[in-house]
């Protein structure tokens, strides 16, 4: 089990610099780290996505006029989530 965990960890850590080279490249206050993310955005994001652990949340592409966070795209460790208020949420 514990393989599993440092392998799971070492893919999390491998998606958060993929995501911090993104954003350094292209300079946008859109693609957001989980740490980086009010609150508000986080909790709206995961109740239309159905996440129910944010903790899940890797990183997080904000793609809402005012930064509400209710729609968007999120990298989670196993899995990718968008939502776009013309749709239903896909997993």
């Amino acid at each position: 089990m514990g393989n599993a965990n440092n392998k799971a960890s070492s893919r999390s850590l491998q998606i958060i610099e993929k995501i911090k080279e993104i954003q350094k490249a292209h300079g946008s206050n859109k693609i957001l780290l989980s740490e980086e993310m009010k609150p508000k955005q986080k909790t709206n994001f995961c109740k239309n996505c159905n996440i129910s652990d944010p903790g899940e949340l890797l990183a997080f592409v904000d793609t809402t006029l005012l930064g509400s966070g209710k729609d968007g795209v999120g990298f989670c460790e196993n899995r990718i989530v968008w939502r776009n208020f013309a749709f239903e949420s896909f997993h």
